[in-house]
């Protein structure tokens, strides 16, 4: 198993909480990523490894996306 799948695994455990990581943290980190890299293919491609690296394991079609 991968890092990053050992890594969602844990978020998961969190209960209520195992998407406030991804909401509070995440989302601003990988926009800043994005922004500061000035949208190139490299800052794209890290920004969303944030993004995906910490959404925790979930029904797949449940939630808003």
């Amino acid at each position: 198993m991968g890092d990053s799948m050992k890594f969602r695994k844990c978020l998961s455990k969190l209960g209520p909480f195992n998407w406030t990581l991804h909401n509070l943290v995440a989302h601003p980190l990988s926009e800043l990523v994005y922004l500061i890299g000035l949208g190139s293919d490299p800052a794209e491609r890290v920004s969303n490894w944030i993004h995906d690296v910490t959404v925790p394991e979930h029904k797949p079609g449940s939630g808003r996306g």
